[in-house]
């Protein structure tokens, strides 16, 4: 029975709860409802009033169109850029903040203002030209009047020179139909000239070719003819005897060597020539064979003998060639104040060398220079006082030798390089003479005598023993 009633009061004690909480949910609702028709009675106020407002908006929008002469259908964009191009239209030159009709209509009315003042102006000065019309009109008469008869006067002289123009005309045209004449005389003449030139050009070029084949061919002889150089030897000693005054060198007939030839001798442990100093000087007598020949000494030093093994050395000749010469200038070998072109000639002739050129010290000039000389000598250069061409003689002989690439040495060196001594001074007699008259003769007629000292330059050769001969 407790049990029951338990149960009975948790199920009334459930169903008050409910009944509470329905009661509060209902109340709640209620309230919202109410609550909500407020704020829907308020939102429909305001849109009321909004939609008012928006109608009014419209009418005056309308309404400002309508003013402004624009169509009531147009959007405010569109009436905003017919604005703008109305603006740009009448009144472009308006610059004022802001821009719009009221501002534009009074910068244009101020202009139409402006512009009337300008008008009435204008009108005064418009009358008063119009008052000073017949004045000008008077004086313009007047001008014409004074240019009608310039005009007549200038009228009659045109007539006086177009019959000058018509008779210099015709006088040119003769002219001209002459000169026509002659400029096609001288275009045919110029023609024939043309093709003489060209074909004097054409055999000028073929002569260039052919000269520029000879001078590669010249300039690499002239390269391998220069490579000989003072610095080497042309041979060396190979025997030598004191007592006889003779040696033995190692050149002979296989290498063109002719007698007569003149060696300077230096040192055998001589590296380079051209830095040593000569030791003595033979001159070749006799050959003996392919590679021997016999010389005798012409000048040496007891206290430095030739000895075997030493080097020698001639300017004048190459093995199995002969060296080329040319003369330039006054050439004295002997100190006496003469010319001694004759001598330095027979010198280098003597010795194997050719005489290409000689540009004496009066200017004559003999032969010509080329690419196979192998040496300008030089003597003294010519004096103002000489004889006229004497300095330019020398000038071209120098130039050529520049032009040619051709080595120049002086005299005194090229006697020096051959061993060359004058040995027996020659006492000139007659005009110039710089020696005394000799002493009074032994007896006319008679053949003079001298002592056992004659010089070996002055003693007759004979033919030594062994193979070959000096005659």
């Amino acid at each position: 029975m407790a049990r029951e009633n338990q149960g009975l009061q948790i199920a009334l004690i459930i169903f008050v709860i409910l009944t509470i909480v329905l009661g509060v949910t209902t109340f709640i609702f209620f309230k919202q409802g109410e609550d909500a028709e407020a704020r829907a009675r308020q939102s429909e106020e305001a849109a009321r009033q909004k939609d008012d407002l928006a109608r009014n908006v419209l009418e005056e929008n309308s309404r400002l169109k309508s003013l402004m002469g624009f169509a009531d259908t147009l959007r405010i964009d569109e009436v905003s850029d017919e604005v703008n191009k109305d603006l740009s239209t009448y009144a472009a030159n308006f610059r004022g903040e802001p821009r719009g009709y009221r501002q534009a209509l009074a910068y244009l009315f101020q202009t139409i203002q402006d512009r009337a003042v300008e008008l009435d102006v204008a009108k005064v000065e418009i009358q008063e030209l119009k008052d000073t019309i017949p004045t000008l009109e008077l004086a313009k008469a007047k001008q014409v009047a004074q240019h009608e008869q310039m005009a007549q006067s200038k009228h009659e002289e045109l007539a006086a020179e177009q019959a000058k123009y018509r008779t210099e005309r015709s006088r040119i045209t003769s002219d001209a139909a002459e000169v026509k004449d002659v400029l096609k005389q001288a275009r045919e003449q110029a023609a024939q000239n043309v093709q003489q030139v060209n074909r004097k050009l054409e055999d000028t070029n073929k002569r260039v070719q052919s000269l520029v084949r000879v001078v590669k061919d010249q300039a690499d002889k002239l390269e391998v003819f220069h490579s000989g150089s003072f610095e080497v030897p042309d041979g060396e000693i190979r025997w030598v005897n004191q007592r006889n005054r003779t040696v033995w060198i190692n050149r002979g007939r296989a290498d063109a060597l002719p007698r007569q030839t003149t060696f300077a001798v230096y040192p055998g442990d001589a590296t380079a020539l051209g830095q040593n100093v000569k030791k003595a000087s033979i001159e070749v007598t006799q050959i003996l064979g392919d590679s021997l020949a016999e010389a005798r000494i012409i000048d040496d030093s007891s206290t430095d003998p030739i000895m075997p093994g030493d080097k020698i050395h001639t300017p004048v000749w190459t093995p199995g060639e002969r060296r080329r010469f040319a003369l330039a200038g006054f050439l004295d070998a002997t100190g006496d104040g003469r010319d001694d072109l004759q001598l330095i000639k027979d010198l280098i002739t003597a010795n194997g060398g050719v005489i290409d050129a000689v540009s004496d010290a009066e200017g004559q000039r003999e032969g010509q220079v080329t690419v196979n000389t192998r040496y300008l000598v030089l003597g003294e250069r010519p004096d103002e006082k000489g004889k006229a061409g004497a300095i330019a003689g020398f000038t071209r002989m120098v130039g050529d030798a520049e032009r040619l690439g051709i080595q120049t040495i002086p005299l005194g060196q090229l006697l020096e390089m051959m061993g060359w001594q004058n040995r027996a001074p020659v006492e000139r007699m007659g005009e110039g003479a710089s020696a005394p008259r000799l002493g009074p003769r032994e007896g006319e007629g008679a053949p003079r005598s001298s002592g056992s000292n004659v010089s070996e330059i002055f003693r007759p050769r004979t033919p030594p023993r062994g193979i070959g001969g000096a005659y």
